[in-house]
């Protein structure tokens, strides 16, 4: 059972449901508490990761424009979007971060890349994907790894009417058997075989409810069972697929030049490490985010920009990927990266700053009296 977090400020509360594949047995419905700084690191890295830098805005605020009163997870009136295609680009969205958020913070998940972005970074090299279907949505969302095995998940999001099927015990919704289907036809082959490499194939879906509809927030994660990876096969995924998380989350910082030199010998630009509300940041690759776009933060000159936007009272959040961590996972993809400043489940400590953590890459939402500055030597 999942423990609830300590977040002081807000949290989400959803209702968890498992699923194993022979037979698809439903234990009773148990809660799960995810704070929003959780959810708000896994959508950053999710934005980074696919290029959405547009739609930061979602959690920039920590989702304060979108969410109901109340613990949980229920969006404003109606909830977002006007329109079916609004609303199932919206559920899309949501549903990554969501997943993302679930599986690196309770399933022991390292890396998630984005499917499309594994393929092209595994073509040069000793493994390949199965050629992507004709049709398009029909492959998983993602590819990674956790301590042991091949990750392969999908993530849905939905505001389907369905009771039953959302709360079991002995069906499940026809979006959660898509995803599985999905998950199932997205396979890793070494070079010269035609048997697909082990995976554990995730189906994560949330059901979303807001204040018209009151349906219940229901989180369903199909939990599959698999052998781990060879050895040598883990470790070669690893780097690859560590290299190209970090690359891209350097890109979405607006730091690519040092995604261009995470293979060069030469020293990679200089990392800046930063103070919010008290609270030290490791020195990284930073940069703030709001509704008016995304600054990277190379110099102190450039908190000024940040000054300015805080004294318009508009949402701000600040993120960094740590350089310490890109050393680290480099050197060992199987290391475990210890932080000091978060709660690895996102909690919040005292009244200061809402800081998240995970991965190297740490996000912080200053408070309206909370510095943001660069600290003395």
């Amino acid at each position: 059972m999942l423990v609830a977090t300590t977040s002081a400020i807000q949290r989400t509360t959803l209702r968890r449901i498992r699923f194993r594949r022979s037979p698809p047995a439903c234990p009773a419905n148990v809660l799960h508490y995810v704070s929003l700084p959780t959810l708000g690191v896994a959508a950053a890295r999710e934005t980074f990761l696919t290029a959405t830098l547009p739609f930061a805005s979602v959690w920039t605020d920590l989702f304060q424009n979108m969410l109901a009163p109340g613990d949980e997870l229920r969006w404003r009136e109606s909830g977002p979007g006007t329109g079916r295609d609004a609303r199932v680009a919206y559920s899309s969205l949501l549903g990554r971060y969501m997943a993302r958020a679930y599986l690196t913070g309770n399933e022991g998940v390292r890396f998630l890349v984005p499917v499309d972005t594994a393929r092209r970074t595994l073509c040069n090299s000793r493994f390949h994907m199965n050629s992507p279907p004709r049709e398009p949505g029909l492959e998983a969302d993602w590819i990674g790894l956790d301590d042991r095995h091949l990750i392969i998940a999908e993530a849905k999001g939905s505001s389907d009417k369905g009771t039953t099927t959302w709360s079991g015990p002995t069906s499940i919704p026809q979006i959660l058997h898509r995803a599985i289907e999905q998950t199932q036809r997205t396979n890793v082959f070494r070079s010269s075989a035609t048997t697909p490499l082990p995976a554990k194939r995730w189906a994560v879906a949330s059901r979303w409810g807001n204040e018209q509809n009151r349906f219940e927030p229901t989180l369903l994660a199909w939990d599959p069972e698999e052998e781990p990876l060879d050895e040598a096969d883990y470790r070669d995924l690893a780097k690859l697929l560590h290299q190209s998380d970090t690359s891209d989350i350097l890109t979405g910082l607006g730091h690519p030049d040092a995604a261009e030199r995470l293979d060069a010998s030469a020293p990679i630009a200089a990392e800046l490490p930063l103070l919010v509300g008290g609270q030290p940041i490791e020195a990284g690759f930073s940069a703030a985010l709001g509704p008016i776009g995304i600054v990277p933060l190379r110099e102190p000159a450039d908190l000024e920009w940040v000054h300015r936007v805080r004294d318009l009272n508009m949402y701000l959040a600040l993120a960094s990927l740590s350089g310490r961590y890109v050393r680290t996972i480099s050197l060992n993809p199987r290391a475990i990266y210890e932080d000091d400043l978060a709660d690895p489940n996102g909690a919040i400590r005292g009244d200061g700053p809402r800081i998240a953590q995970h991965a190297g890459l740490t996000v912080a939402w200053p408070g309206s009296g909370d510095d943001i500055e660069i600290p003395r030597d």
